[in-house]
């Protein structure tokens, strides 16, 4: 995980930031990676480490995290650039150059919106209603609580499956997946979007995690 700490008059003494970072199967296999999307304080308490959940929706990093910081308003943690990449409602993935801060006045993470030029809520990269899903690839049960199953009505291999949280951003990887069986217990609930990558072509699916 990647480790912020910052100081300031609104913030504990030794609070420390923790966002981001990957998280591999229970089985300690590469197979499967699920990108952190919480945010997390720790602080020392009467000589014990108290981790306290902040947020749930930080946009999925790797390296991206750049510095700890307050406005002269007080009321910026610290900001967040680039980030992973991220799905269109075609199904192509690019990557971003996004920027966002956690803004610890409202309690919200904010992104940069370049063409108003102000902060505001995370922009999708996907329009739900534009992404055609494949006819050939099945998804069961839908909705799902723990597992999912994968059924491609073709000849292919599939290669990998990515998955993409409703704001279009990577969250999670399986590559060369067992019996096309994929756990979505470390998912939060909600929409996500899927892509099945084979050795041909690619595949779209929708599965709601509840």
């Amino acid at each position: 995980m990647d480790c912020l700490s910052a100081t300031g008059r609104t913030l504990l003494d030794n609070e420390t930031f923790i966002v981001g970072g990957q998280k591999y199967s229970a089985k300690k296999s590469t197979n499967s990676i699920t990108f952190s999307t919480n945010l997390f304080t720790v602080r020392v308490v009467n000589g014990t480490l108290v981790a306290t959940l902040v947020s749930n929706n930080i946009p999925p990093m790797i390296g991206g995290v750049a510095w700890c910081s307050l406005e002269t308003n007080n009321d910026t943690v610290f900001y967040m650039f680039g980030g992973i990449n991220s799905i269109t409602s075609t199904g192509d993935t690019t990557f971003t150059n996004n920027f966002y801060r956690y803004n610890q006045t409202i309690g919200q993470i904010q992104q940069y919106d370049t063409t108003q030029q102000v902060w505001g809520g995370i922009l999708s990269s996907i329009n739900e209603n534009n992404l055609v899903t494949s006819k050939e690839l099945s998804i069961f049960p839908n909705p799902a609580t723990d597992k999912i199953a994968l059924k491609l009505n073709t000849n292919e291999t599939i290669k990998s499956i990515k998955i993409y949280n409703n704001n279009g951003q990577l969250i999670k990887v399986v590559n060369y997946p067992n019996n096309e069986i994929i756990n979505i217990g470390d998912l939060a609930n909600g929409l996500y979007f899927l892509r099945v990558e084979t050795d041909k072509n690619f595949h779209l699916g929708k599965m709601i995690k509840k």
